[in-house]
């Protein structure tokens, strides 16, 4: 009896579990979910530049199966306590005790340098190998941890990673990103997280890049951000790929797993409606840049930009990435929620270039942009969006059918890179 009330319970629960689950992704999405945590640890950004590389491994290893690890960056903590995640600051100034709490969690330690091309090595690793990358000046915060080493990768690249365990690597998500200067402490969270290959190329076409490329299924998504705009952006976009520039990002990890409190995203309608005046121009003014990740994390929200309350008195458009709505729900659903809107002005979020990640379209094969703007028009519905900023290459056709086939797209705003530089068209 007691058998058949417990195959009832999963019979009648499992489908409503599952239903849930899915409201945090749309269909087709490439970024990764594990668990809702209940609670996280709060570090702090004193921790050193090699605890640092350590911590983001950690933190990525762990919410593989449920975040479990906070950076006390950009008002993060209230965001997840306002949905519900208690904050524990036990370990707030104290890397040593937090790798020894999870240290039974692990299968090992990668002995890496600081800042070099073996701490890509080491972070793409980690995530692949339950493991943390450790610079050889903490090695011994590891040893007593009671972690084994299973590797040393100080004499290694991302060359010999892909060589030899390119085949672990996910082929949805990689992370194009600087490793010898203080970008080291950004993104590995997310790279370990996802299992994604984390690699640095001078060149957006160099033999590493393209290798890189190469290895990536269709509709692929790369984080960080590569050498120069034009050609990175380029490049992926002739292999039907896009990016997310994030190269400053922290605590993706956790964030892409804890729901906003609002169930459905909705943007506020307007006071009064717009009045169309005969014999008058209507200029539109738009903020660019929101589909830079990192700047929607933190340093976006000051005084001179969203912070600024004159911004209530003008209308507004504010570009933003779709993927924040996945990404980072509690952030996306704070810019929602602070969209000023009055009698005098009002403030729009409209998607940022060119729809979930940033892409040339006109670089795009045909039949992978209709795909890509199907799933883009999945992500519009999500984030309550009607407009899509576009920026594609200067000597492409252009064409936007793809995107006006869509229901959840109104209007395109299209930009052209002529010789890096953007240029606003009057299409």
């Amino acid at each position: 009896m007691k058998k058949k009330i417990l195959y009832t319970l999963l019979v009648v629960c499992l489908p409503v579990l599952f239903s849930q689950a899915q409201t945090l992704r749309v269909p087709g999405s490439p970024y990764p979910l594990s668990a809702v945590p209940d609670s996280v640890f709060l570090t702090s950004e004193n921790y050193s530049v090699s605890e640092r590389v350590a911590l983001q491994t950690l933190q990525g290893v762990t919410a593989q199966t449920k975040p479990a690890i906070l950076r006390d960056l950009s008002g993060h903590r209230a965001l997840i306590e306002k949905a519900g995640v208690k904050v524990n600051d036990s370990y707030y100034n104290n890397f040593p005790g937090l790798l020894g709490f999870f240290a039974n969690r692990l299968s090992g330690y990668i002995l890496c340098n600081q800042k070099d091309r073996s701490t890509n090595v080491a972070i793409s690793l980690a995530g692949v190998m339950n493991a943390v990358a450790i610079p050889a000046d903490i090695e011994q915060t590891a040893i007593n941890a009671g972690l084994t080493r299973l590797l040393d990768a100080r004499a290694r690249d991302e060359a010999w990673a892909l060589a030899n365990y390119g085949t672990l690597f996910s082929k949805q998500i990689a992370t194009y990103q600087q490793s010898s200067d203080d970008r080291v402490s950004f993104m590995g969270d997310y790279s370990a997280f996802t299992k994604a290959f984390q690699f640095w190329d001078s060149s957006p076409s160099g033999t590493i890049a393209t290798s890189a490329y190469n290895r990536m299924n269709k509709g692929a998504t790369f984080f960080g951000w590569g050498p120069e705009e034009y050609g990175t952006v380029e490049q992926l976009s002739l292999k039907s790929m896009s990016i997310i520039p994030s190269d400053w990002a922290a605590n993706l990890s956790t964030l892409s797993n804890i729901p906003a409190k609002t169930k459905v995203f909705k943007q506020k309608e307007p006071v009064k409606p717009f009045e169309v005046k005969t014999g008058v121009h209507t200029v539109c003014f738009v903020i660019t840049d929101g589909d830079n990740v990192q700047w929607l994390l933190g340093s976006h929200d000051n005084i001179n930009n969203w912070n600024n309350p004159a911004r209530a008195h003008v209308n507004l458009g504010w570009t933003i990435s779709p993927s924040l709505a996945e990404l980072a729900p509690t952030v996306y659903e704070k810019y929602v929620d602070n969209c000023l809107t009055t009698p005098d002005g009002r403030n729009v979020l409209i998607a940022g270039p060119s729809g979930k990640s940033y892409f040339f379209p006109g670089r795009m094969p045909d039949a992978d942009l209709e795909t890509e703007s199907k799933l883009l028009n999945s992500y519009m519905k999500k984030a309550d969006l009607r407009i899509v900023n576009i920026i594609d290459a200067d000597d492409s056709d252009n064409d936007p059918s793809s995107y006006l086939k869509q229901d959840n797209i109104d209007a395109l705003f299209t930009t052209v890179m002529v010789q890096t530089i953007p240029v606003v068209t009057d299409r």
